[in-house]
Parts: C-alpha cells; structure tokens; sequence
C-alpha cells in the first residue's frame, strides 16, 4: 500500500506586469519590454503580448503570441507531470498541491484545469488534498473562480501587500485596496472557505500607522489565513538598483521589528495561531503544503525554473520558459523516455544535488527552527539514528548561552525559537549550515 506522501509545486511564471521589488522567476505579459522568444516569453516589443487597457494595469487584452505561450507551457507542464507519475504514482500520493507564480490567474481557468485533471490522472490525489492557487486582485472572475472550484481547488492565496493604494503603487502592484476586497468578497462569493492574504511590511514610505490600518482592514475581512513578510531587497530588481543609487528610503529595522511584533500581537489577539516566522492561520488553517518545506517532506516542483527535494536529492527545473517548453515539447523528447532516473527532460544533470545524511540533519535543523513549534528532538533521532546532541555537541555551548539570554528553548524533547530569538533567527540557524 502507497504510503509516502508527496508535495507537487506547479509554477506559472506569468504576471500582468512584474513588481518593483519582485525576483522571482517570472515574466510581465502586459509590461514594456514583455516581448518575442520562440514562444514570446522573452525581450522584444511592448506590444508582443498586450498592453495594460487600464491606469492601474488590471485589465489586458492578450495577443496571440501571449495566448500561445500560456498554451504550449500549459502542454509542457502536463508533460512534465506525466513523466513523474509514471515513475512515482506507485510509491507516492500526492497530499498537497501549490499552484504559484508569477500569478496563475492570468492564464484561462481552463488551463488550470487540465493541469490539475493531468495531477488527478497521473498521480495518486490523498481525499481531501490540499491544493491552492496563488492569485493577485484585478485577476479574478465569477466564471473564473467557479471554474477552479470545480477543478477541485480548495484554498486561495492572494497577494494583497497592503490596503494603503500609496503604498500599493510605490510597490508597482497592478491592484488598489477597494478592488483588492471586492475580489476576497468574489472568493467568498464562490465559496472559497480557506483564503490567505500576503501582507508586506517595511515598504518605502511605510509607518506604523500606516501598518496597523493594514492590519485592521486584513483582520476585518477575517481570512482563514495570513501570511506576513518584511521587504527584501533582491538584485536584478527596481527596488535594488533605486536603493543602489541611493533613491530608496527604507523604514529602520528598529521599525521593521515593531511592525512585525505588532502583527503577531493582533493576530494572537484575533485568535490567530502563530505557527511559523511570517504565517498564522485561525486552528485548523495551516497551510499543510507549505509545512513540508519546513519538515524536510518530499516535494515535486514541476514548472520553469521549480525546485524539488525528491527521492533524496535536490534540484531544480530550467527557468526560460522557451526553454523549459522545448525540453518537454520539442522534437527530443519522447514521453516514455526515462531521465536520469527520476530526473525530467527540463532537469539539467549538472544541477542535480545528492543530499547526505549530513545535509538532511542540516535542512532539517534549520528549516523546521522556522515553525514556532521548533524541532521534535526525538523525532530527529527516530528519523537519523543518532540524537540531536551527539551530532551538534559542538554547538551546544552557544545554544547553552542563548537559552541563556532567552532566544531559544532546548530541552531532550524540542528546540525552538523564543519570540525574541526570532529577530536574531539568521545567526542560530546558521550554526547549522
């Protein structure tokens, strides 16, 4: 009987438009500069997918070089998806499913659904999955939403950032604050009954007061879930080159740290469960797809540049997205060809990363110091065959002097974060890397 359980990350690399502070890896369909590759998905002419039809960029008509892009990654993805069932149906179910981005409710509702009807058919889908899709406000309809439900979606995570439309426009997001809650009222609308908002704090321009409003209106719409983060400077970023040249005015981190204790604060106080560094959830609510990252559990990124930690390794897809299609739809690729094992057509071998016993403590350590639970002592032992203390016995010393300084928590049955470690939560996991 399958007994192993699996995570499957499935990206969609395509926004309206990218971000100022935005690194990941995607591509605007509607901005200047969005142009022509093979499929159309890198630099060419404004007008090569559309253009924004309106000030705030939430509408957009999509040409055919956009339309056919989302249609051949779409066929690339499912391809990708058959290639893992058919080597990993027999020994996994698939638990959870993360549909992210870039925004995945750019692209036709009926993309999304075959995508999750190949999951459906390739692996084996646990009762009562979990799976979600990543969304952004201004991208959302009552046909489109009704189309998810059916496609068997269960939870929506929605990128708000914040209700203040200043601070929404100096963070270059296509959405103000009124249409962000007209869209959480069409989730509610078409039944979605497990919603997280993301919330960012630490933003050009931003004040407490400015924060705490934020934080009212989030708590006012009463979503199941809530996920909260400080800014970060990445390269390759608007945000990076303004604050390069010294253009950007950032808040303090004596602020930064406010903000984010004033978050855990209402949340506790609005019966929230602080149950990792930047997310809560009301009980019940944890968003189990994202605990597997934090609990060393096996998970598949499928999808232009995807990271998986799966049958003991770690690696990640192509990220150009004309490249990742033509791995997976061109002429070398055969459905029933196996490679590398487990390893896709769009894995390049190079990348792929044997994880050690050593390296598995390690991740296991340090990412589960994220939940503020912290680590199961002896579920370390029962998963290692040796205990936490004999394999770090050179760092107890310094784990000894911040329990000292009340930062941590370390006895024979767990290991955490106090709150107040958690502002130093770096240097600790670093002992560990």
């Amino acid at each position: 009987m399958t007994t192993n359980k699996l995570g499957l990350y499935i990206h969609i690399p395509f926004c309206i438009r990218k971000c100022n502070y935005c690194a990941f890896n995607s591509v605007g369909v509607c901005a200047a500069g969005a142009g022509t590759g093979i499929y159309g998905s890198t630099a060419g002419s404004e007008s090569a997918f559309g253009q924004a039809g309106s000030a705030n960029g939430q509408a957009c008509d999509f040409t055919e070089a956009a339309l056919l892009l989302f249609r051949k990654y779409t066929d690339a993805v499912k391809n990708e998806i058959d290639f893992y069932g058919r080597l990993a149906a027999d020994s996994y179910f698939v638990d959870t499913v993360f549909i992210g981005g870039g925004t995945p409710s750019v692209i036709p509702a009926e993309y999304i659904s075959e995508i999750l009807e190949q999951t459906a058919g390739s692996f084996r889908l646990s009762d009562g999955a979990e799976i979600t899709i990543e969304c952004n406000p201004g991208t959302l309809t009552e046909t489109k939403l009704n189309t998810y439900i059916k496609s068997g979606i269960n939870r929506v995570s929605m990128g708000v950032q914040s209700f203040d439309d200043g601070l929404l426009r100096i963070l270059g997001r296509i959405h103000d604050s009124k249409t962000a809650k007209e869209s959480f009222h069409l989730l509610r609308s078409a039944g979605f009954q497990n919603i997280n908002l993301d919330l960012m704090f630490s933003i050009p321009g931003h004040d407490m007061n400015l924060w705490k409003k934020t934080l009212d209106e989030a708590f006012a719409l009463r979503p199941e879930h809530i996920s909260f983060y400080s800014l970060q400077l990445e390269e390759n970023t608007p945000f990076f080159d303004m604050f390069e040249k010294g253009e950007l005015d950032l808040p303090s981190d004596e602020l930064d740290r406010k903000m984010y204790h004033e978050a855990i604060a209402v949340l506790e106080e609005k019966g929230y469960e602080h149950y990792e560094i930047s997310n809560a959830s009301v009980p019940g609510k944890r968003c189990r797809h994202n605990l597997k990252y934090w609990s060393l559990d096996e998970y598949l990124g499928i999808g232009a540049g995807a990271h998986s930690y799966f049958a003991g390794c770690r690696f990640f897809n192509r990220e150009n997205a004309d490249e990742y299609i033509t791995s997976l739809c061109g002429e070398e690729f055969s459905p029933k060809k196996e490679s590398e094992a487990f390893f896709a057509p769009c894995v390049q071998s190079e990348d792929i990363v044997r994880n050690t016993k050593d390296d598995d403590m390690s991740e296991f350590v340090f990412t589960g110091l994220r939940k503020t639970e912290g680590i199961n002592l002896g579920e370390f032992s029962a998963r290692f065959g040796r205990s936490f203390f004999e394999v770090y016995r050179g760092c107890i010393p310094q784990l000894k002097e911040y329990e000292k300084n009340e930062l941590l928590s370390l006895n024979n049955d767990n290991f955490r974060l106090t709150r107040k470690g958690i502002d130093i939560s770096n240097s600790i996991m670093a002992l560990f890397v």
